[in-house]
């Protein structure tokens, strides 16, 4: 079994290639018009050349033969403008087929995995979810069904080995394509897909202010709970990147790479949604998700720029921008606003299991987006990726691939969307294993995976405290007004 994996957009793409070929055509054409004007001088100089020929003496006439022919030949010959002009036709003719091949070979590989396959994974999917609900049934009913037996322990036990592990199958029919379908219906909608999102980024807002969450205007440095990772390629970001989430507290982390000649370059990491509460502190919380969406400034993409502050980094340094899920959105945002554009020199941005195809970029950030086929959160742009010579796609149908590993990652939405599955992923895009596009995205980042010495900074958000109230005691007392007419007694004398 074939890795099934394809990369579109890029360097590679089809976009790109077609830009190549316009390119071409219209050298071609500015030649075969140079040629054409050449070859009417030519005809001119030899009309020249006859009458010297009919009027001169014997040495013009030898002189001008010897001109006549030069001239036929130079327009007439193997290698005349006549010919190559012609030539040239037929290669413009042949570029427009290349670039009709072209645009059917993509999409033909938009389509890896036939219908039918997709329908075969759905229904065994179905299957395996629906026994999945059985057997926790039934180990219910055995619960139910032997009370008296409970504090024996023994129907526990049987229950325990009926229900089963983990969680249902369900990505054969619940996946990228079906969120994407769904949240499209949006689009269709009187609301549209933008002031959906953007309403319900404004409740969860809303109700965040009323559970007294905090807004981390700032960050701390701390003391580094990782060595210097020293990246030497794309699954090395998704290791840096598992590091940062495992914390669960927001810090992000900027490794300094020191080159040979001094220069420096940097890789920033940001985390996903590790907040699903309206109460808690941490900035990657579900309300960032929404509101960056809809591209609008939030506090986690705010700690972000606060960490490069922090981290020293000068215009011009090239940056990179890794973020999984929440963290690709919020990189994408940043990446696309010139304010941070004009304080940050961002190259490349890689966005992992991140629903980014509304929003855009400029052409000067370089861009890799890693998708699964059963990762739905990446459909939950509602739209594909756009094909650009500057954005990169790598999708993978983790169910159909040649590593088991990978094959049972792909089972369960929590497993194809976790950094774990797109390690794989990345390593396959190390390996050169992902298409043209995403090999040429790597080349073009070859300056991050160097693999030089490094190091690394953590910065975590903090969060302003609440003024302290003065104690009870301390508070002064209110003096009653004495009553109309009635002068206060004087202090009495110490």
């Amino acid at each position: 079994m074939a890795d099934s994996v394809r990369s579109y957009g890029g360097a590679g793409g089809q976009v790109a290639v077609i830009e190549d070929l316009e390119r071409a055509a219209r050298i071609i054409r500015s030649l075969r018009d140079l040629l054409e004007d050449a070859g009417m001088s030519l005809s001119a100089v030899e009309s020249r050349a006859i009458e010297a020929y009919e009027r001169g003496g014997d040495a013009t006439r030898r002189a001008a033969e010897r001109v006549k022919n030069a001239l036929a030949d130079a327009q007439v010959g193997s290698y005349g403008t006549g010919p190559v002009s012609l030539s040239a036709y037929g290669l413009g003719d042949r570029l427009r087929a290349v670039a009709t091949h072209f645009n059917e070979a993509e999409e033909a590989a938009m389509s890896h995995v036939s219908a039918m396959t997709r329908a075969g994974g759905a229904i065994t999917s179905m299957w395996g979810t629906g026994w999945w609900v059985t057997r926790h049934v039934w180990a219910a009913g055995v619960l139910v069904a032997t009370p008296p037996l409970l504090m024996t322990g023994a129907p526990q036990r049987v229950a325990g080995s009926i229900r089963p592990e983990g969680l249902p199958p369900t990505t054969g029919f619940l996946n990228k394509d079906t969120a994407q379908w769904m949240a499209a219906k949006l689009d269709s909608s009187a609301v549209g897909f933008p002031a959906t999102v953007y309403a319900l980024a404004a409740v969860l807002s809303t109700l965040e202010g009323l559970f007294g969450e905090g807004h981390a205007i700032t960050v701390k440095e701390r003391e580094t709970s990782y060595a210097a990772r020293q990246p030497t390629g794309v699954a090395d970001l998704m290791n840096g990147i598992q590091d940062e989430e495992n914390r669960m507290d927001g810090s992000v982390s900027i490794e300094t790479i020191t080159h040979a000649d001094g220069t420096r370059s940097f890789v920033v990491t940001i985390p996903g949604t590790e907040d699903w509460g309206l109460d808690a502190d941490n900035p990657h919380d579900a309300q960032a998700n929404l509101a960056a969406m809809v591209e609008q400034s939030t506090d986690a993409q705010m700690a972000v720029v606060e960490a490069m502050r922090a981290a020293g980094i000068e215009p011009g340094e090239e940056v990179m921008l890794a973020g999984h899920s929440q963290g690709g959105i919020n990189a994408v945002a940043l990446a696309s606003r010139p304010e941070f554009l004009d304080e940050f020199t961002v190259t490349h941005v890689v966005t992992v299991g991140s629903p980014v195809g509304r929003m855009s970029l400029p052409p000067s950030v370089n861009v890799l987006q890693l998708e699964h086929t059963e990762d739905l959160v990446s459909g939950l742009d509602a739209v594909p990726n756009p094909n650009t010579p500057t954005r990169t796609t790598v999708e993978r149908d983790l169910r159909y691939s040649e590593d088991p590993r990978a094959r049972s990652l792909g089972q369960t939405i929590p497993d194809a969307h976790s950094l774990p599955a797109y390690a794989t992923t990345g390593a396959l895009v190390d390996a050169g294993g992902a298409g043209s596009s995403a090999s040429a995205w790597r080349d073009s980042a070859a300056g991050f995976f160097t693999g030089e010495t490094s190091t690394l900074k953590e910065y975590v958000p903090v969060v302003p405290s609440p003024p302290v109230a003065a104690p009870v005691d301390e508070i002064p007392r209110p003096q009653p007004s004495p009553s109309p007419g009635v002068q206060p007694e004087p202090p009495m004398a110490s």
